[in-house]
């Protein structure tokens, strides 16, 4: 205890000198603080937008060896990346059968729309479809355009539609159920299908990559105007999911002025105690100013530094406003307990000495939260920690100059006996009622200084504080309060243990989105396999026995897991060795019939195959397998990793990819990621409270209370239908540096608190801490009542794990916290009671000593 407070005197002295430099040139800290987030802010202009895992340099690896096919020879199973498309689904009107005969002219009539859709490049020159899509032996490659064939009719009408997979006029097969939703099987044939996809393939070779998105913006504006009175629609191109949610996020970002607004109005209501002279309200106006100067000043240093934003970052404003305003009420609560009678330099020293420990703990708190949160794999979760701990930083700095230099002016003024709105000087109450002026002249045009915290604060000040102390210091409450934050804790528990990881796309839109539509038809009624490679990169010699054993030997092992198609596979080797061609005596002999007879014959294998330059060794090949049906996020990531650990046994050098990995890598790696992020995090909040609060009972208290917080946090995700992915993972991340705002608040409120006794020294770190941190709370969940509204899932999840992080935040440190310190709190030496509350402590302590203390209502 007496290390505690020998390093504590020490930094509020620090403070104390701090306080009175500020005050003895307050326009100074002002126009700084206006300055340097100004001109930071300035470099908004160089933002950039961002729309290192395995999957991505696998990737590399397979678009530095293979060559783009799209224009001549495509094959999705063979696409080095994702693919360029437009997609429309077709929907039967009251459940009808799409097949019928009748409705296959309405289907050419929509074929011709899309065929005809056209765009004009920079030079001039117009582009239709046939102009740009995805070729294969010289015809434009659209998935599902079978429907429309002669062949597919006759095999209809003759009840002799295989499915899932049928054969077409060449022999190959074509997997129906990837074209036909909601269908009708009898004996292995098709007889009725609801839904019909077609997917329109694009080019992306060189030019054609650009052209290809002007085409896919061209296809959507084309079908938004589409109608016909036989089917619906829906559709949507590569690019539909990225820019619905960009456009999403973009437009609920006005939701940040109603924010704004809401949470200026709010301050000033409460801050607006006292008379119109002692009124408090523009400084808690300058705390949310100062909040927005750092959010201008963190764009534009981040912007200026290259970091792309990022859609999440959006909620970043919300969350720097939340902490602008929670400092400002810890602010305003110790500088009511400074009586005027002393200078007003004097008086913003001593609110400094008070304050300026929790108020910096909880912003190394915060920026260590978001320090760690860098160190995450995902871009975005990184994007997201440097927007907000450079906020931080800034919010800190501002309060330190611009909200301090607000509130030595506010001060001045009320000791000047200044009107809080005109700033002129009034006359006293009693003045004008000697004078004998009407009551609504001595209301608004007069004023007194204030002689003590209650003439000072507003109701939502004193409610607050005449409520919590009693309550938690009533032994029948204190047990409920017990009981309650049991049920609480088993309830977190048991939903930490239920909440799913990965995200269901069509939640990430609004429901007025096109693709959501789109998403949801798809997702219900059309499979979703996958095509897996192996790509076997060593030079090898593929003439050995040993080597086709081992690639054989990779199909056998993927076919055997339960998620992977045992009908499907696409392997040269396999065919090259049934085939007459097939040499394997010399491997010159082996290349050389593969190079110029076999695959001439069979080019759909061509895309798998890369030869030497000189044209007699094998350098990279691929064969492939199937999925089935996958549509969970989490069951496509263990896949995944299944297929990675079959490559990995392989003697041969080979390594398994798909395009749509690098999604899957997210799934599965977002789990123990999000614990090692949040684990590392309270470690170091850990430390940080160390360092600023050396006592073992507090910090242990205060670690606790942050881990209970976010068991909470992760449990109610559960109940409030939201699961763990990479956009909640930065909401989690942000929750650890801000459970512990409250928490420390009203610990270090208890340490510094004089009293008696535990339960003396928790009224008085109620009374300074408790409607501060209950009016935060309460501003911070105003301001982010509008996300509700939104159409945004980084948005509305946002609202819904703010929301819990502040009301388990608020609970823990209003309600378990003081009933814990009133117990087992750390003692402290009696020494002289601060004045302030002499009256308070005194009708506490009388008659009790700390065994038998209970507060009665």
């Amino acid at each position: 205890m007496f290390t505690f407070t020998k390093f504590e005197e020490k930094i509020r002295l620090a403070f104390y000198q701090y306080g009175l430099f500020i005050a003895r040139r307050p326009w100074t800290a002002i126009i700084i603080a206006v300055l340097v987030n100004g001109l930071l802010g300035i470099n908004i202009i160089w933002m950039k937008r961002e729309s290192n895992f395995k999957a991505k340099t696998d990737r590399e690896l397979v678009l530095s060896q293979y060559q783009d096919q799209t224009g001549n020879n495509f094959y999705e199973h063979s696409l080095r990346e994702a693919d360029k498309y437009g997609e429309v689904i077709i929907k039967s009107l009251n459940g009808q059968n799409l097949l019928n005969e009748s409705l296959y002219t309405e289907f050419d009539t929509l074929n011709d729309v899309i065929r005809n859709v056209s765009i004009t490049s920079d030079d001039g020159i117009m582009y239709f479809y046939e102009d740009i899509c995805a070729r294969r032996n010289n015809i434009c490659v659209v998935d599902g355009l079978i429907v429309l064939s002669e062949y597919f009719r006759k095999r209809y009408e003759n009840g002799d539609l295989s499915f899932p997979v049928l054969k077409n006029e060449k022999g190959n097969n074509i997997s129906l159920d990837r074209i036909f939703g909601n269908t009708t099987v009898l004996n292995g044939k098709l007889i009725r299908a609801s839904f019909i996809k077609l997917r329109y393939n694009l080019r992306q070779n060189g030019i054609n990559k650009q052209l290809s998105e002007k085409w896919e913006e061209m296809f959507l504006n084309t079908l938004v105007a589409f109608r016909n009175q036989h089917y619906d629609i829906a559709y949507s191109n590569s690019k539909s999911l990225n820019s619905e949610l960009s456009a999403n996020t973009g437009d609920d970002a006005g939701y940040f002025k109603w924010t704004f607004t809401s949470m200026i109005t709010y301050v000033s209501f409460t801050t607006a105690g006292g008379n119109f002279v002692s009124n408090r309200a523009h400084i808690g106006r300058a705390s949310v100013l100062g909040a927005g100067l750092a959010i201008l000043g963190a764009f534009g240093i981040v912007c200026a530094a290259g970091v792309p934003f990022e859609n999440m970052v959006g909620v970043m404003p919300f969350l720097i406003i939340g902490i602008g305003i929670d400092n400002v009420f810890i602010l305003l609560s110790n500088l009511a307990d400074i009586a005027y009678e002393e200078p007003v330099q004097e008086r913003v020293a001593k609110t400094m000495k008070t304050c300026g420990i929790a108020i910096t703990v909880t912003m190394v708190t915060n920026i260590t939260a978001f320090v760690v949160g860098y160190l995450s794999v995902f871009l975005s979760v990184r994007i997201f920690c440097i927007y907000t701990g450079v906020a931080v930083v800034l919010c800190y700095f501002n309060f330190m100059t611009f909200v301090l230099g607000c509130m030595t002016l506010n001060e001045k003024r009320v000791v000047n006996h200044r009107h809080c709105v005109t700033c002129l000087k009034v006359p006293t109450f009693d003045e004008l009622r000697q004078k004998g002026s009407s009551g609504l002249k001595i209301f608004f045009c007069s004023g007194d200084i204030p002689n003590s915290r209650e003439e000072i604060e507003s109701k939502c000040d004193r409610v607050p504080n005449s409520i919590f102390p009693k309550l938690v210091l009533y032994f029948p409450c204190k047990i409920l309060i017990i009981f309650l934050f049991l049920t609480y804790l088993g309830f977190a528990i048991w939903g930490s243990t239920q909440l799913k990881q990965g995200l269901v796309i069509s939640n990430l839109v609004s429901e007025d989105s096109y693709f959501y539509k789109y998403s949801q038809w798809r997702s219900q009624f059309f499979s979703s396999e996958i095509p897996i490679t192996f790509v076997i990169e060593s030079n090898i010699n593929y003439s050995d026995v040993n080597t086709l054993y081992e690639i054989k030997k990779i199909i056998k092992s993927a076919k055997l897991d339960p998620e992977i198609n045992t009908h499907f596979e696409i392997d040269w080797t396999k065919e090259y060795q049934r085939s007459k061609e097939f040499d394997n005596s010399t491997e010159d002999n082996f290349v050389k019939n593969l190079k110029n007879i076999f695959l001439p014959k069979n080019p759909m294998y061509l895309n798998d195959i890369v030869f030497n330059d000189a044209g007699d060794r094998i350098e990279t090949s691929r064969i492939y397998v199937m999925t089935t049906d996958i549509k969970d996020s989490l069951s496509q990531g263990k896949m995944m990793l299944r297929m990675r650990d079959i490559a990995d046994q392989s003697s041969l050098e080979v390594f398994a990819y798909s395009p749509v990995f690098i999604y899957f890598e997210q799934y599965i790696a977002i789990l123990p990621n999000t614990l090692q992020t949040v684990g590392i995090a309270i470690a170091a909040v850990f430390t940080v409270t160390s360092i600023f609060m050396p006592n073992v009972l507090l910090i242990i208290f205060v670690t606790l209370s942050m881990a209970m917080i976010m068991v909470g946090v992760f449990g109610f995700m559960y109940f409030w239908d939201l699961s763990l992915s990479s956009i909640t993972m930065i909401h989690v991340i942000m929750s650890v540096g801000f459970s512990v705002d409250f928490s420390t608040h009203i610990c270090h409120a208890f340490m510094t608190a004089e009293g008696t006794d535990r339960n003396s020294r928790v009224y008085v770190a109620m009374v300074r801490s408790g409607g501060p941190i209950f009016n935060s709370g309460i501003s911070s969940i105003i301001g982010i009542l509008f996300l509700y509204l939104s159409r945004s899932y980084v948005f509305r999840s946002f609202f819904k794990v703010m929301l819990l992080v502040v009301i388990f935040g608020q609970a823990h440190a209003v309600l378990l916290l003081p009933v814990v310190l009133s117990w087992i709190g750390p003692n402290k030496p009696l020494s002289k009671s601060e004045n302030y509350f002499s009256k308070n402590l005194t009708e506490l302590d009388s008659g009790h000593d700390n065994k038998s203390f209970d507060y009665k209502f």
